[in-house]
């Protein structure tokens, strides 16, 4: 890197309007760059800076529009913000998106402390991408203890958290009355790694437009979580998912979820794991909750129920279990343990092949359906099941 040192002298450069510090090394960004009234842009990716705290700095700089700090942090940073209409700010070898405006990315050490708490609350309730991981912090709910409920955290695109001990929920709403919030109304990608208190991701109902975007659900490693929504959520754009190791999980959807865009669904090591659906009638009169899937992957859920759809007509079923995919359900499920001779059958499980008028790309072996009056419509997909 080249060794800039002392770039005091910039201060006196009053029509400067963009700042780029590249690959270089600097003693510390100096109170002068402060003073530089149409200063519009600051760029700091790969410099080194030795001494002090650049943000002291840079909260002060009042004509800053955009500010892209890259891999630039010394250990006296202590991140403070001034308003700002973009903004890239990355602590982590994340890939940010830069087609977005407002992106973050944070791997803290778990004790110092990265942030004020008013410069995190900006964040929070203005980032488009939140990527943090050991984030020091006593918040039990990020809305509405970190973000109000009126702001919903609805410019957030891609929120990835790992590695939090405090969080109990993402959203808290079951004391607010009889209007529901609109939350993460713009979400598209949501991934959740050892969150160790996590009981719930939803507390309370919601809005129709919540969620709605939800394009990918990840949730690994949080062993406390007992359920995903307490109340009905909007998922329609839901197209994959996957749950692993949550041990104390024990269902997932009621049955008036709407999953119709879900493709792939994975879980793994969920131990207390019942029900994908619950609902209060065995039989399910509507036509699917997953008229899309194509991939489904379950290891080692050893109470998981077989749920069954019965007089579907968009389905057919080609049951031909081995001993591993029965282990993977409950023994207490007599319709488990059926022969394990091929048969067809008009109710659907997880074992079965889905098919719903149309014909999807595969390297499995093809199934044809049951009913007459859908001959020629097939679908062939990669189904894994497996207990160890």
């Amino acid at each position: 890197r080249v060794d800039l040192g002392d770039i005091s002298i910039l201060g006196k450069l009053q029509t400067l309007e963009t700042l780029d510090l590249v690959w270089c090394k600097i003693d510390k960004l100096p109170p002068e760059i402060a003073k530089l009234e149409k200063l519009k842009l600051l760029n700091l990716v790969f410099c080194e800076v030795q001494n002090e705290n650049p943000f002291e700095v840079i909260k002060s700089c009042s004509s800053l529009e955009e500010l892209y700090f890259l891999h630039s942090f010394n250990d006296s940073c202590r991140v403070t913000l001034p308003a700002l209409k973009k903004y890239h700010v990355c602590k982590s070898w994340a890939i940010i998106n830069d087609s977005l405006s407002k992106c973050v990315a944070f791997e803290g050490d778990g004790d110092a402390e990265l942030f004020l708490e008013a410069t995190f609350k900006y964040l929070m309730q203005t980032a488009e991408v939140l990527q943090l991981s050991r984030i020091k912090g006593k918040w039990r709910n990020l809305i509405p203890e970190i973000v109000s409920i009126d702001r919903g955290m609805n410019d957030l695109v891609e929120f990835r958290l790992r590695y939090d001990s405090q969080l109990q929920c993402l959203i808290d709403t079951k004391d607010i009355g009889s209007q529901l919030p609109n939350v993460f109304s713009k979400l598209v990608v949501l991934h959740l790694y050892e969150i160790n208190n996590l009981e719930v991701l939803c507390n309370g109902p919601l809005s129709s437009d919540s969620l709605k975007n939800l394009e990918e659900l990840s949730v690994e490693c949080c062993e406390e979580l007992k359920s995903l929504f307490n109340f009905k959520v909007n998922l329609c754009n839901l197209k994959t998912m996957t749950l692993e190791a949550c041990p104390m999980l024990v269902s997932l959807f009621q049955s008036s979820t709407s999953l119709s865009l879900l493709e792939e669904l994975k879980i793994i090591d969920c131990e207390k794991l019942k029900n994908i659906i619950s609902c209060d009638n065995d039989i399910m009169s509507h036509n699917s909750m997953f008229p899309n899937l194509k991939v489904v992957d379950i290891e080692r859920c050893p109470l998981l129920k077989e749920p069954q759809l019965h007089d579907s007509p968009n389905f057919s079923s080609h049951r031909a279990m081995s001993l591993s995919v029965k282990e993977s359900f409950s023994k207490d499920d007599p319709k488990a343990q059926m022969e394990l001779d091929p048969v067809k059958c008009n109710c659907f499980s997880w074992t079965c092949i889905f098919c719903c008028s149309h014909k999807l790309k595969s390297t499995s072996t093809e199934i044809p359906v049951v009913s007459d009056d859908q001959q020629g419509c097939s679908i062939t997909l990669v189904i894994t099941l497996f207990n160890f």
